[in-house]
């Protein structure tokens, strides 16, 4: 997974985020993700991560996600 951060993230640190299960509503889950490789971008930066912990409810919310951009192209 990539992400876009405002600051260069340490390679190998720990992060964690709070991922939203639907949108348009305020139910989040943390997931928790290590950085593999951090590099400049137009917008900051953009960092490489694997997921290092995520529940089920996560698991079933990237999928969703991950699905509808397959089926949209």
């Amino acid at each position: 997974m990539m992400v876009e951060s405002d600051i260069r993230l340490a390679k190998m640190s720990e992060i964690k985020m709070s991922l939203a299960l639907e949108l348009f509503n305020t139910k989040t889950t943390d997931v928790y993700a290590r950085i593999i490789n951090s590099s400049p971008s137009e917008k900051g930066f953009r960092s490489s991560m694997e997921f290092t912990s995520i529940n089920r409810e996560g698991m079933a919310a990237i999928k969703l996600y991950v699905d509808q951009l397959i089926a949209s192209t």
